[in-house]
């Protein structure tokens, strides 16, 4: 576990250090998009299991794109989303990470595994964003 969790990291760091190339000439950014790919790759040979990566450059359009037509159960990724947004909005002063939200019966999504384990408000469904 450690190992896969290990070459997990080993790709987002260069995703992070991609976004350094932005400042960067032509040729380097286009240096570190190889490196990225080439990692992506070693990861997906040295993973049990199976991946699909999408990367969009959004100031330049430029897209890597690895296993772009699999089908992938969206499981737990889009809690990476979520995340994002929640701190988005926490950044912009619309909430706290501390408060305290109560599902409604407008929350719940037909289909939805993990919804439909949540029952709305006054059965106690509420979670905190964040431990108070």
């Amino acid at each position: 576990m450690s190992s896969s969790f290990g070459g997990i990291l080993k790709p987002l760091v260069w995703l992070l250090l991609l976004g350094t190339a932005l400042a960067q000439p032509p040729a380097k950014q286009q240096l570190l998009w190889q490196k990225l790919d080439a990692t992506i790759h070693e990861v997906d040979r040295n993973l049990d299991g199976v991946m699909g990566v999408a990367i969009e450059d959004l100031t330049s359009s430029q897209t890597l794109l690895w296993q772009p037509d699999e089908v992938f159960a969206q499981a737990s990724s889009i809690k990476i989303a979520v995340l994002a947004e929640l701190y988005r909005q926490a950044q912009q002063g619309k909430l706290k990470l501390t408060d305290i939200y109560t599902v409604q019966q407008s929350d719940l999504v037909q289909d939805s595994d993990i919804m439909n384990g949540l029952t709305p408000a006054p059965r106690s469904s509420r979670f905190a964003t964040w431990p108070p």
